[in-house]
């Protein structure tokens, strides 16, 4: 089955590669290393937005970026424990993203730093524009279908497993976002696919960072 480059308009609201891993060095010495390392790729810095005291206590922080470097197209989220990578600005295919990653990440893992790759994700977000709701964008009924009753679809959460890959879909009916300063609503489609067996760092990241994108592509 032959599966499109793109869709126009474009529906993404995020997409991300993230990378979490096991070291013992710290972010005051990570985080010079890593400036010197992609300062001629990302030469603007911003500070996390999540306070050091909330990815301390909180589970749901505890694989945030603590420094963010930016460029005109993509942001680059480190910490001691995390990489992220982020489309910025218009999507450019997964050609153009999967390339900068392809170049960034051996630099990040030549630090020398990573004991040991615990996941690898990707994550795209999309708002489908479609004011009659879930019917017109999925091929398929997510209702119980229980006799004597009248559903309405609200949302979906649910995992589907594909090889080694796990596919966490989130669908929900009506929903909100902004996209170059622009509110738009419709259906929100949701889903991170990831790897979670630990690795050691080597090339085989960046092959299953291509799968994970083919199986995400796929179910989408």
């Amino acid at each position: 089955m032959s599966l499109p480059k793109e869709i126009v308009p474009n529906p993404l609201v995020t997409s991300t590669i993230e990378i979490r891993y096991k070291s013992k060095l710290d972010t005051t010495e990570l985080l010079p290393k890593v400036f010197s390392t992609f300062l001629n790729d990302f030469p603007k810095i911003e500070q996390s937005k999540i306070p050091a005291e909330l990815r301390k206590n909180e589970p749901r922080f505890e694989y945030s970026s603590e420094q963010i470097l930016v460029n005109e197209d993509y942001r680059l989220g480190v910490g001691s424990n995390v990489i992220i990578f982020e489309v910025a600005s218009e999507y450019k295919l997964w050609n153009h993203f999967f390339g900068v990653v392809s170049k960034c990440l051996p630099k990040f893992f030549e630090i020398g730093h990573i004991d040991l790759i615990t996941r690898i994700g990707i994550r795209y977000a999309s708002v489908l524009d479609k004011s009659e709701g879930i019917g017109q964008v999925t091929n398929f009924k997510p209702f119980l279908n229980i006799p004597g009753y009248i559903e309405k679809f609200e949302n979906l959460r649910t995992n589907l497993i594909v090889n080694d890959y796990n596919l966490f879909l989130q669908i929900n009916e009506k929903a909100n976002a902004k996209k170059d300063d622009k509110s738009i609503s419709g259906v929100y489609i949701d889903i991170d696919a990831s790897y979670t067996k630990d690795m050691p760092v080597d090339n085989d990241v960046l092959t299953i960072i291509d799968n994970l994108h083919s199986a995400q592509k796929k179910l989408f």
